[in-house]
Formats: C-alpha cells, sequence, structure tokens
C-alpha cells in the first residue's frame, strides 16, 4: 500500500465512496447536518480545503471518539467521491447505506487494515472489508454486495452477503486458509475494476470540502493526534 496511507492510519483504515458529483453530496450532507444538530445548540460550517492529498486529509486533525466532528468529501478522477470522516477509529463509513438509499445512488465501504502484533498483543486486528451498497432495497437494507475477510478478536473469519459481482474472481477466495483469502491486492483490484484506485495518491483531485460541526461536544469526547492511535508510527512519550 502507497506509505501515505500507512503514515495516516487509520483516517485511511475505513473510508467510503458515492457515486455522485461532489457538490451534490456536499448539498446533501449539509442538509443532513442541520436535522442532526438541530436539537443541539450546535451549527455546521463549510469550507474548502485544498493541497496534495495529505494535507488534504489530516484537515480532519484532531480526530475524535464518541462522535465524528469533520465530514471530508474529496472529488476523485471518477464519477466517484470520496468521504472520509474523524472518528478516531476510521471512518464510519458503513453508514453510506443510508447515503445511497436516499440519494438513489450507489456507494461502496473500504476497510483495509494489516494485521500487527506488538510482541504478543496485537495492535491493529486484520480486515478486508468491501461493501456496496445501492438505491435499491435488499434482504438486508439495500447492501447489494458484502464481501469481509478479517481477524476477530484472534480468529480469521470470512462473511458474504449478495451475488458475486461480474468484477470478482472466484480464486480471491479459493486458498485453503481463511487470512489467505481476499488479500489486499484483491481488495484493491476490485474497487479498481469498478472505477475506484482507492490507493493510489493521484487518484484524488487536490480541491475537497469539509463539513464542521461547530459548538459543545458529546459528553466524555476525547482527541486524538495520529502519534496516538496510528499503529505505524511511534508513540510519543508521556512523563
Amino acid at each position: 500500500m502507497n506509505k501515505l496511507f500507512l503514515d495516516l492510519a487509520p483516517i485511511t483504515v475505513n473510508f467510503g465512496f458515492v457515486e455522485v458529483g461532489t457538490g451534490a453530496l456536499c448539498a446533501w450532507y449539509e442538509e443532513r447536518e442541520r436535522t442532526i444538530l438541530a436539537c443541539r445548540s450546535n451549527t455546521a460550517i463549510t469550507r474548502r480545503v485544498d493541497g496534495r492529498l495529505g494535507d488534504i486529509l489530516r484537515s480532519l486533525l484532531p480526530l475524535t471518539s464518541i462522535e465524528h466532528r469533520r465530514t471530508l468529501l474529496i472529488p476523485t478522477r471518477s464519477p466517484w467521491t470520496a468521504v472520509f470522516d474523524n472518528g478516531w477509529r476510521g471512518s464510519d463509513a458503513s453508514g453510506l447505506w443510508y447515503t445511497a438509499q436516499e440519494m438513489k445512488c450507489r456507494a461502496v465501504r473500504v476497510c483495509l487494515a494489516d494485521d500487527l502484533k506488538l510482541g504478543q498483543t496485537h495492535v491493529q486486528y486484520g480486515a478486508r472489508v468491501f461493501e456496496l451498497y445501492g438505491p435499491i432495497r435488499t434482504d438486508w437494507l439495500n447492501h447489494a454486495r458484502s464481501i469481509s475477510v478479517m481477524n476477530d478478536g484472534g480468529k480469521w473469519g470470512q462473511s458474504f452477503y449478495g451475488s458475486p459481482l461480474p468484477e470478482e474472481d472466484a480464486t480471491w477466495f479459493s486458498a485453503a486458509r481463511v487470512r489467505e483469502r481476499f488479500l489486499p491486492e484483491h481488495l484493491i483490484e476490485l474497487l479498481k475494476r469498478i472505477g475506484i484506485d482507492a490507493f493510489s495518491e493521484d487518484f484524488y483531485r487536490s480541491e475537497a470540502t469539509i463539513i464542521e460541526r461547530v459548538g459543545p461536544t458529546a459528553a466524555g469526547l476525547q482527541e486524538y493526534n495520529l502519534e496516538d492511535v496510528n499503529p505505524y508510527l511511534e508513540k510519543p512519550h508521556r512523563s
């Protein structure tokens, strides 16, 4: 994976894409935030962020627990708009099923995490997750296809939902060991086949929109820098 994405984890571990123009998606998010914040003493502001991808993604900092305070929309060199938020464990991209339903379009959730240990202690459990949501209701909300291979607390498991996509390759799932199925390169290739070069910096455009909540935070909310939560970076010394 591109080193930039490792350096920016967990921002780049969980995120998503919506197959709609950034302007229309921004308007939808602004209205959604107004609805959510109507009963709180909060407002939402929208501002433009320009620069290289790393700088754009760092505009989400600090990361927060309990609730995310910033949503970042990045246009790409495709019909898809990338969606990130400042959750301290990565974006809550599973909520994009609702976006796809309301906007009558497709959306994708991506999760790609290495299985990392420090001695005998896991600092990050491995996961490769692809979820495709559509405008049409299915037996499971509007999930059209879900593929998941992950380390669930020490044991690797897999789950599938929906019919295989034409872009899939059956050999990706044929390994004897579960942990060797649907490898990172398979997830990346599947995304490319539907028009999303998710882990290439050049895929993203140099201007983006951030929607930020302003006002009182949720009770117990904590803030984190990347050094606090990124498993690839040396943790800061605490005196």
